[in-house]
């Protein structure tokens, strides 16, 4: 399982993203990579991290599921076809949630 801090969640919508703990440089192997993403400007290359995507179906506490930006958060994460990343079985961390 993964931990990371919750970047935007939208209750409306029922959607989010996160940004997990423990970033890898790009130097590290390419098995470790997958936490970054190359974006190139036009003078030069830097390296940004990956938001992982986040559906309320997939959070995993009694009542209303919703998160909050900046709060701290454990998950697992899946590869769609597509290649993006989608987190799974999220479990808020912090006293003042009541996890299943």
């Amino acid at each position: 399982m993964a931990e990371g801090t919750v970047l935007w969640f939208n209750s409306e919508i029922g959607e989010g993203a996160i940004q997990p703990d423990g970033w890898i440089s790009p130097s590290m192997p390419s098995h470790r990579r997958t936490w970054w993403r190359r974006r190139r400007s036009s003078s030069e290359s830097s390296v940004e991290p990956v938001e992982i995507y986040v559906h309320y179906s997939q959070i995993q506490m009694r009542g209303y599921k919703e998160l909050n930006a900046g709060q701290r958060v454990s998950f697992a994460i899946e590869r769609r076809p597509n290649g993006s990343l989608v987190a799974t079985t999220v479990t808020p961390l912090g006293p003042w949630i009541d996890p299943l």
